[in-house]
């Protein structure tokens, strides 16, 4: 089957995920593969030639740099593998889907919501590929798509007209409704799930969704923010921007800044501010 733009891949049953205890004989296509050793001249040239304490510290270095670099390797060769034993089949969307932007997985992983061109998310239920729900009301397309950390039926979606929604899966039902001043591009729920980021224009937003509270400005960069993630650790928020930058010939150059914020939880459910750093 040819793929369409409104389609989206789902592994088969036959795809089988990596597994660490494969590390010991690490193949792709029948060829066998290693880091390099390193050369057993290596310590006496190291000690003859910068002496005993600092050809030691040298010999030690190079063995953690290797040991990095056999786990780089087996890490890279691992998705290499996982990549090329992976078996996958479209799964056909309604005519009037459009496009599928963003793709999101259930913390059950059972399902994934996908957003699309209709101005809709769907989700979908990975065994049967049937689309449970169809959440649609968003005046323009969902452009980001994310699960509740540990609710299965919670979604948070972002779209272009300027406004984000939570929505209960199970009854397709708009819980929570909020508008901005610019697209949203990017949203992450909060480990403890009763808070949402938002990146809308250069600006990042927290919203105490749960309570019914209005969005708050925390955060406020030079650029575009295209991404932001808070981290499983609940005390930090990882936010990605695209950086101008002008090169020595006078060309402009589009690079990308990611930064690691502070957070505190607890700031952020009181109106006082201050949670953001």
């Amino acid at each position: 089957m040819i793929p369409s733009p409104r389609s989206v891949a789902t592994p088969t049953p036959s795809a089988r995920a990596y597994d660490s205890s494969d590390d010991d004989a690490m193949s792709c296509d029948g060829a066998e593969y290693g880091p390099p050793e390193l050369p057993s001249f290596l310590p006496a040239l190291l000690i003859e030639l910068l002496g005993y304490p600092e050809g030691l510290g040298a010999l030690v270095v190079c063995q953690a740099w290797r040991q990095e670099a056999d786990r780089i390797f087996r890490r890279e060769l691992a998705e290499l593998r996982c990549a090329s034993r992976c078996l996958a089949e479209y799964l056909d969307l309604p005519p009037t889907t459009k496009s599928t932007i963003s793709v999101a997985f259930s913390p059950d992983d059972r399902r994934f919501a996908s957003t699309h061109g209709d101005h809709t998310v769907k989700v979908i239920d990975f065994e049967t590929k049937a689309i449970v729900a169809t959440l649609a009301g968003h005046p323009r397309t969902p452009w980001t798509v994310k699960f509740h950390p540990f609710l299965p039926d919670v979604v948070a979606s972002g779209c272009l007209g300027f406004e984000a929604r939570v929505w209960d899966c199970a009854t397709g039902r708009c819980l929570r409704r909020a508008e901005f001043d610019r697209a949203i591009i990017s949203l992450s729920f909060h480990p403890a799930g009763d808070i949402l980021a938002v990146a809308a224009g250069t600006s990042i937003y927290l919203w105490d969704y749960d309570s019914g509270a209005s969005p708050k400005r925390e955060f406020t960069h030079p650029h575009p923010i295209r991404c932001l993630r808070f981290l499983p650790s609940c005390d930090a928020l990882i936010v990605g921007a695209a950086n101008s930058a002008r090169q020595e010939d006078g060309e402009d150059r589009i690079t990308f800044q990611l930064m690691l914020c502070d957070f505190d939880a607890a700031a952020a459910r009181d109106d006082n501010g201050g949670r953001v750093r």
